[in-house]
C-alpha cells in the first residue's frame, strides 16, 4: 500500500496505535478479574429502573402514536360520510351466493393501497347505507399513508352499526360468517356507549384475529354524528410485533425479561404465560394473580407493584429456582392503565463486574500518561498543519478566497491542502453563480403578477414582490410586519387561517376572500426544509372581481335559457291543440248562431278567450326566457315587470300576496340591454317576496324623472318586517346572507349593485323595522346620453 510509506503520517498513527492498544489491552486484562460486587449491587437497580421507564416511555408514545392514528382516522370517516353524496354503488362491490357484499379482487389490481369490506347479508342495503360504502372508500389514501408511516400496524378498519367494515389492506372475507355482526367483536364492544361514555380513544385485552393473524391487541376510537354512536375506527397491533419490537430487546442478561400487565392484574404480554388458542374473538383473560401458579413470593412482590402509583422497583426471593434473588423494576405506562415491569436476577448481572476503586485510578493513570504522549506527537505532526488549513478554511468562509502552500511535507496533509485549493477556486466559482441565480430569481419574484409574498410560521412577511408593495401606501415598508396586520390592520391572525392550515397539514390551500367590496383568490403554498418541517409560506393573490361577476352572469343566462328550453317545448306541444280548440270554437260559433242562445254564446266566448289567454301566456314566457344577442335596445319595462310577476306567480298564489302596479305612463321604455335589467329587476322582486309576510302586499312603481338628465326610476315596496340596522350594513357585501335555508348565495345584491353602476345608475334603500323595505333603482333611460334624444 503506497500510502504507508516511512514520511507517512498514516504509518506513524498506525504504529502508536498499535503499541497504545497493545498496552491498553495489557492493562486492562491484568485489572479486569478484579470485581466490585458492592458497587455492582448498588448501580444494578438504577440501571434496571431507568430501563424499565425507558420501555414505558416508548410504548406510551407508540400507543399514543395509534391513538392519533385511529383518531385521524375516525375524523377523516365522520368528514366523508358528512360530504358524500353518491348512492350508486361501484361495480366492483358484488353479492356472494349467501348474500353478503364483497369487493371484487378479480379485474382489478388489489395492493396494499386497496380496502375490502364485509356487509352482512341480513342487513338490507338501502341508499344510506350504500353512501356510508361510498364514503369509507374515499379513505384509502389515509389508511395507505397510515402503513407508510409505520411499519408494525397489521390492520386498520371501520365497523360501523350497521354491519359494515371497511379493512386495509385487502382481504378476504370468507373467515366471516354470512350474518356476522362487528358490534359484538372486541374491538366494538370496548368502545360502544355502554362501555365507553366518555367517548376516548381506548385498547382492547388480547384476543384472536378474525382474519387468522393471530393475538392481536386493538386501539379503538369511537366514531359518532352528533350524539348518535355511528362506529368504530381501529388501528390493530399484533402481540408478537408488541413482543419483538418493544419487550424482546433486552440485553443485561440471559435471564433478563419484560412483561405488561394492566392494574388489575390481567396480563397483556408476559412470555412466561402466552396465550394459547385460534378461536375467532377469543380474549385473553388471565389474571396473574389469580389463574397462574406462582410463588406466594413472587405473587407479593406483584401485588405491590399493582398497587403502587409510580415507578419503583420491588426484590423477591424464587422458591422455585433455588431461591434466587430477583429484582422487578417497573413503571406505568402513562395514559393507560398499564404497567411495564422488568425482571432480572442479581446474580446474573452481577456477572458483568466492575473494576477495583484503587486498581481502576492506577489504570487511568497509566492512560493518561500514555495519552498524554501520543496528543505531543499527534500535535507537532497533525494539529499544527491542521490548524493552519483551519485557518484557510475560515478565510474562504469569510468570502477571502486566497490559496495557500502546503503546511506539511506529510502527503496526506499536502493531499489535503491541495484540496482545500481546488475547493476554494470551485465555491468561489459556485458562489458567483449563486448571486447572480438569486438576481436571477428576484426578477422572476417581481415578475408575477397580483401580491406575492413569503411570511414566516410566526406570520412575519418576510419578502413582497413589487406589484404587492403597491397595495400599501407609498413609502410604507410592511417587511417584518404581521401579514393580517399590514394587510388587514387586524390585530391577531384570521379566522379559519389558511395559513396556519398550511403549517399543519403542510399541505397547499386555497381560498376566496371580499375586501371592501372587491374578490380576491389565495393560493398558499408551504416551503419545507430536509426534515419536512414548514419553514415559510408563499402566498399569492389575485384580484378576481370580474371573473366572479361573469360567472354569476352566466349563471343566471343559463337559467334563463333552461327556462327558453322548457317553453319552447311547452309552445310546441301545447300549440296545435290551442288552434284545434279556437278553430272547433269558430264552428261551434257559426253552427249554433241561428240559435240566438245567449248561454251558448257566453260558453263559446268562453272558450276563446280562455284559449286567447293560454297563447298569451305561452308567448309572455317564451319572450322573458330568450336568449339577448347583447344588442342595444329599446326596451319595454313594463314588460319585464309584468313577465318576472308571471314566473313569481306560484308563491305570489300561495302567500296570497297583493300586487300593485304603478306606472306614471305605460310603456316605459329603456335603451340598452335587456339580461341585466332582467338580472337586476329579478334579485330586487325575489328578495321583496322572500321577505312578504302571508297577505302581504307589493308594489312596484316606475316613472321618468328629470334632473341632470333624464332617468328612469322603478321601485319595489314590501310591507314586510324591515331589514335590521346590522344587517343594512352589509347587504351589499359580497357572500353576506341572511337565508338560513342553504339556498341563498349572499351574492345577489351584490351583483345587483354592480350591474346598476355598470350601467351608469344608483340604487338606493329605505327601510324600518316591523313597517318594510323600499328599493330604488334608478338608471338613464339611454346610457351615456341625455333625455331621450336617441329614441
Amino acid at each position: 500500500m503506497t500510502f504507508l510509506k516511512k514520511n507517512s503520517l498514516v504509518t506513524r498513527v498506525l504504529v502508536l496505535f498499535i503499541i497504545f492498544n497493545m498496552i491498553s489491552i495489557f492493562v486492562f486484562t491484568l485489572f479486569i478479574f478484579q470485581k466490585d460486587r458492592q458497587k455492582t449491587i448498588q448501580n444494578i437497580e438504577t440501571t434496571i429502573q431507568e430501563i424499565a421507564m425507558e420501555k414505558a416511555e416508548v410504548i406510551n408514545l407508540t400507543m399514543d402514536h395509534a391513538a392519533n392514528e385511529s383518531e385521524n382516522l375516525a375524523m377523516w370517516t365522520m368528514e366523508y360520510v358528512s360530504n358524500t353524496i353518491d348512492m350508486t354503488l361501484p361495480s366492483d362491490y358484488l353479492k356472494s351466493k349467501e348474500g353478503v357484499l364483497y369487493r371484487k379482487k378479480s379485474g382489478i389490481q388489489r395492493s396494499e393501497s386497496h380496502s375490502s369490506i364485509f356487509f352482512p347479508a341480513n342487513i338490507p342495503l338501502n341508499n344510506e347505507r350504500i353512501q356510508i360504502i361510498n364514503a369509507t372508500e374515499k379513505l384509502e389514501p389515509q389508511f395507505k399513508a397510515l402503513f407508510e408511516r409505520t411499519n408494525y400496524y397489521q390492520w386498520a378498519y371501520i365497523a360501523t352499526e350497521d354491519g359494515l367494515l371497511r379493512i386495509y389492506p385487502y382481504s378476504g372475507i370468507d373467515m366471516y360468517k354470512p350474518f356476522h355482526q362487528q358490534k359484538y367483536d372486541p374491538f366494538y364492544v370496548v368502545a360502544n356507549e355502554e362501555n365507553n361514555p366518555e367517548r376516548k380513544t381506548v385498547w382492547t385485552k388480547p384476543y384472536v384475529d378474525y382474519l387468522g393473524t393471530g393475538w392481536m391487541i386493538t386501539c379503538t376510537s369511537p366514531l359518532y354524528q352528533g350524539d348518535k354512536f355511528f362506529g368504530v375506527a381501529c388501528v390493530d397491533v399484533r402481540l408478537d410485533t408488541l413482543q419483538k419490537n418493544f419487550l424482546a430487546d433486552f440485553r443485561l442478561s440471559d435471564t433478563g425479561f419484560a412483561y405488561v400487565l394492566d392494574r388489575k392484574g390481567d396480563i397483556i404480554y408476559h412470555p412466561d404465560f402466552l396465550p394459547v388458542g385460534d378461536k375467532q374473538g377469543q380474549m385473553f383473560l388471565t389474571n396473574i394473580i389469580h389463574d397462574t401458579h406462582i410463588s406466594n413470593e413472587y405473587k407479593g412482590a406483584l401485588e405491590n407493584i399493582l398497587s403502587s402509583e409510580g415507578v419503583g422497583f420491588v426484590n423477591y426471593f424464587d422458591r422455585s429456582n433455588n431461591d434466587k434473588k430477583k429484582l422487578i423494576a417497573y413503571a406505568p405506562i402513562e395514559g393507560q392503565d398499564w404497567i411495564i415491569a422488568v425482571e432480572i436476577a442479581y446474580d446474573d448481572y452481577m456477572a458483568m463486574g466492575t473494576l477495583n476503586t484503587s486498581n481502576f485510578l492506577l489504570y487511568i493513570l497509566i492512560i493518561s500518561i500514555t495519552l498524554l504522549i501520543f496528543s505531543i506527537f499527534l500535535y507537532e505532526q497533525y494539529s499544527k498543519p491542521i490548524i493552519a488549513l483551519e485557518k484557510q478554511a475560515q478565510n474562504i468562509a469569510k468570502g477571502k478566497y486566497e490559496l495557500i502552500d502546503s503546511p506539511s511535507n506529510h502527503m496526506e496533509i499536502k493531499a489535503l491542502s491541495d484540496a482545500f485549493n481546488i475547493m476554494c477556486i470551485e465555491i468561489k466559482r459556485f458562489t458567483e453563480s449563486l448571486i447572480q441565480k438569486n438576481k436571477e430569481i428576484e426578477s422572476i419574484f417581481n415578475s408575477i403578477g397580483g401580491l406575492l409574498m413569503i411570511i414566516s410560521p410566526e406570520y412575519d412577511i418576510i419578502m413582497l414582490n413589487e406589484n404587492g408593495k403597491k397595495a400599501f401606501e407609498k413609502g410604507l415598508n410592511p417587511i417584518g410586519e404581521k401579514c393580517y396586520c399590514a394587510l388587514l390592520n387586524g390585530s391577531e391572525r384570521c379566522k379559519d387561517c389558511k395559513v396556519e392550515r398550511v403549517i399543519r397539514t403542510k399541505k397547499p390551500a386555497y381560498s376566496r376572500m371580499a375586501i371592501k367590496g372587491e374578490f380576491f383568490s389565495n393560493g398558499y403554498f408551504p416551503i419545507l426544509d430536509f426534515e419536512k418541517e414548514v419553514v415559510e409560506v408563499v402566498i399569492h393573490s389575485q384580484r378576481i372581481t370580474k371573473s366572479v361577476l361573469m360567472e354569476k352572469e352566466l349563471l343566471q343566462t343559463e337559467k334563463l335559457a333552461g327556462i327558453g328550453q322548457v317553453s319552447s317545448a311547452i309552445a310546441h306541444e301545447l300549440k296545435n291543440p290551442l288552434a284545434i280548440i279556437r278553430g272547433s270554437s269558430y264552428l261551434l260559433e257559426a253552427y249554433t248562431k241561428e240559435l240566438e242562445d245567449p248561454r251558448v254564446e257566453e260558453v263559446i266566448h268562453t272558450i276563446s278567450s280562455t284559449v286567447e289567454s293560454a297563447e298569451k301566456t305561452i308567448y309572455n314566457l317564451l319572450d322573458f326566457s330568450g336568449q339577448s344577442k347583447g344588442n342595444l335596445e329599446w326596451i319595454d319595462v313594463t314588460k319585464v315587470i309584468n313577465q318576472i310577476l308571471f314566473l313569481s306567480n306560484r308563491e305570489r298564489i300561495q302567500k296570497n300576496i297583493i300586487t300593485e302596479m304603478q306606472f306614471d305612463t305605460e310603456p316605459l321604455l329603456f335603451y340598452g340591454e335587456v339580461e341585466p335589467l332582467k338580472i337586476i329587476m329579478q334579485n330586487i322582486i325575489s328578495n321583496a317576496l322572500n321577505a312578504l309576510p302571508e297577505e302581504g302586499i307589493l308594489v312596484i312603481q316606475g316613472r321618468y324623472i328629470k334632473d341632470e338628465r333624464q332617468k328612469l326610476e322603478l321601485t319595489v315596496k314590501d310591507n314586510g318586517s324591515g331589514i335590521p340596522e346590522q344587517v343594512l350594513e352589509n347587504i351589499y357585501n359580497p357572500f353576506f346572507t341572511t337565508d338560513t335555508t342553504g339556498k341563498g348565495t349572499g351574492l345577489g345584491l351584490w351583483i345587483t349593485k354592480m350591474m346598476v353602476k355598470k350601467m351608469e345608475g344608483e340604487i338606493l334603500i329605505e327601510t324600518q323595522e316591523g313597517k318594510g323595505t323600499t328599493f330604488t333603482v334608478k338608471l338613464p333611460v339611454i346610457k351615456g346620453k341625455r333625455g331621450m334624444n336617441g329614441r
